[in-house]
This record gives structure tokens, C-alpha cells and sequence, in this order.
């Protein structure tokens, strides 16, 4: 499973590097690419953070129906347009569930129920160019827990992963907007 800053970095590059995009859309970009692991919040209301982790916040069933009420409340309160909501919000929890297919998974079920309610098979990719990341099950240490050299090498490995593609996805969207 990639840490926050692995998914968030994946968000800003679904949201075209972060460049000529609404402020008020890239946030709702960036909450869809932590959206999956809101999980951890059922986990801890019951004693267990990691309980309900990688459960059915995990597929794109929950993805397309959460950016489906958020284009109809946002759009209807803001500017935004509900197609750019509802598409830059799938996408971006599209790409917390590819992160962490291709993550390795230490506890089970291993993998992501991404076709639930479907199917209830967990997949997971045979190649995981992302590390896991370590984690207490103890509400009261939880927080404190995901502070250890595993995790901080998980982080720097998803920073050497991701913010190449992101600088590419600036550098692409930037030319694009020059030739206009």
C-alpha cells in the first residue's frame, strides 16, 4: 500500500500537473486520491484501524458512486461543471486503486476487491514497484507507528516513481498551452 504522498502526488498528476486546473477542483482531485483509504476511519470507530483497510472503498464501484455525488453537490453549489468533477474524481481514485495493486500487500486479504460488489476476488499485480507501509493495528499508536525508517524508504521510493511523472505531466500539459 503507497503512503499519502504517493497517492497525492498521483493526484496531482491526474490533475494535469496542478497547472491551469480550478484550485477548488484539484482539491476535490486530491481528497479522491486518499478517498480509498477513508477505510481506516470505519477501522478506528471500531478499535482496529486497519480492520476494514482495503475493503470495498477499494473499487471502482465506491470510486464512481462517491464522484457521482460529489459532481452533483459540487457542481450545483460552484462553478464547476459536473462532466470535469465527476472525471477528474474517477480518475484520481482510479489511481490510488492502480497504486496499490501494484504495492506490495503483507496483510490479507491481499490486494483490492476493484470489482465489488461483482466479484469478491482481491487482485493484485504481479510486479509492485511500491513498498508497503508498516502500521500498528493499536488505535493509540497507529499515527506514531507509520514513523520508521520502512516507511520513510517508502516514501523516497515513491517520490523517485512519481515526481519524475509528474514533472512530465507538467512539461506535457505546459507545450499544450504554449501551441494554443
Amino acid at each position: 500500500m503507497p503512503t499519502p504522498v504517493g497517492h497525492t502526488v498521483a493526484g496531482m498528476i491526474v490533475a494535469k500537473g496542478g497547472i491551469h486546473i480550478h484550485k477548488g477542483l484539484l482539491g476535490i482531485v486530491l481528497l479522491f486520491s486518499l478517498l480509498p483509504d477513508f477505510d481506516f476511519l470505519i477501522g478506528f470507530a471500531v478499535g482496529d484501524p486497519n480492520r476494514y483497510h482495503h475493503h470495498f472503498t477499494h473499487s471502482f464501484l465506491f470510486i464512481v458512486f462517491c464522484a457521482l455525488i460529489a459532481a452533483l453537490i459540487v457542481s450545483h453549489k460552484s462553478s464547476l461543471k459536473f462532466k470535469n468533477i465527476f472525471v477528474y474524481s474517477c480518475f484520481a481514485g482510479f489511481a490510488h486503486l492502480g497504486m496499490d495493486l501494484l504495492a506490495v500487500d503483507t496483510s490479507a486479504p491481499y490486494g483490492a476487491p476493484v470489482f465489488w460488489p461483482f466479484s469478491s476476488t482481491y487482485f493484485i499485480a504481479s510486479v509492485q514497484p511500491f513498498a508497503d507501509v508498516h502500521r500498528d493495528s493499536n488505535t493509540g499508536t497507529f499515527f506514531i507507528s507509520l514513523f520508521n525508517t520502512h516507511n520513510l524508504n517508502t516514501v523516497v521510493r515513491e517520490i523517485i516513481i512519481l515526481v519524475p511523472l509528474w514533472l512530465g505531466s507538467l512539461w506535457i500539459f505546459r507545450r499544450k498551452q504554449i501551441k494554443k
